[in-house]
């Protein structure tokens, strides 16, 4: 059993993340941890963009989002990277929202009818969404 957070929340609730050892606060409300995690924050984004633009160009183009196959490939390989852990929630949920900013650009009266994709295209937009998302097994 560990310790709850001796702070409160915005709100005045009582914290319910786990404290640290040697303060009893937890992570966030810790005043010696801030530090760190402003550099998580940065470093984490920087490595998630890096890793993007650093994949090959030479293929089909890596992402596109000028149909609804491939908007849902590119869900599909977001999905796969968070679960294995390439990806926090918070980047997974942020491009989420994109993606669904894009599918509202189609023509409305498309969302009623059923979806009718072809496989091969399908498949081929999810290989390049996960060559950029996941890594190789190189």
């Amino acid at each position: 059993m560990y310790a709850f957070c001796s702070a409160t929340t915005r709100a005045g609730e009582p914290c319910q993340f786990a404290a640290r050892k040697a303060t009893g606060l937890c992570v966030n409300h810790d005043p010696s941890y801030k530090e760190q995690q402003r550099q998580n924050a940065t470093s984490g984004g920087k490595k998630i963009y890096a890793g993007l633009h650093a994949q090959k160009r030479e293929q089909n183009p890596p992402i596109t989002l000028q149909d609804r196959a491939s908007i849902q490939a590119l869900a599909a390989s977001l999905l796969t990277a968070e679960l294995q852990g390439n990806l926090s929630p918070t980047q997974a949920r942020n491009a989420i929202r994109l993606l669904n900013i894009a599918a509202r650009n189609f023509d409305k009266g498309a969302y009623n009818t059923p979806a009718h994709h072809n496989p091969d295209y399908y498949l081929q937009r999810r290989k390049n969404a996960d060559q950029l998302l996941l890594p190789s097994d190189e």
